[in-house]
């Protein structure tokens, strides 16, 4: 009996120590990117994905700054499946020219081509 009077009496002070979810921020993060190319009618990224990345997972922001057109692609929807993480292709559509004229690009995201795997 005095062992489940201590134990209830501790749990107020144990709630203190769970650590809420962190919310996403509203701009999302900065994808790390294993390759890119651009034309002028699609930004072409290769991600990580562990099987749930779609193309509504990311939002693209261009933006003139100091005479180059700065590219960002944030995920603002995490992947949360399992799956082992594999390199996922996707063809964003943007309008580089409405954005940034013909200023030169300057991608943002870290690119981090995949390690060969040993066999």
């Amino acid at each position: 009996m005095n062992r489940l009077r201590l134990l209830l009496a501790a749990l107020p002070l144990l709630g203190g120590c769970a650590t809420p979810p962190q919310a996403a921020a509203p701009e999302g993060r900065l994808e790390p990117l294993r390759s890119y190319s651009v034309t002028a009618r699609h930004f072409r990224v290769t991600v990580t994905s562990t099987g749930c990345t779609r193309p509504g997972d990311f939002r693209l922001d261009m933006r003139p700054v100091d005479g180059v057109c700065e590219v960002r692609l944030y995920r603002v929807r995490p992947d949360l499946c399992k799956a082992a993480p594999r390199g996922l292709t996707l063809q964003l559509p943007w309008d580089r020219a409405a954005r940034c004229g013909d200023l030169p690009l300057r991608v943002m995201n870290p690119v981090r081509p995949p390690r060969p795997t040993r066999r």
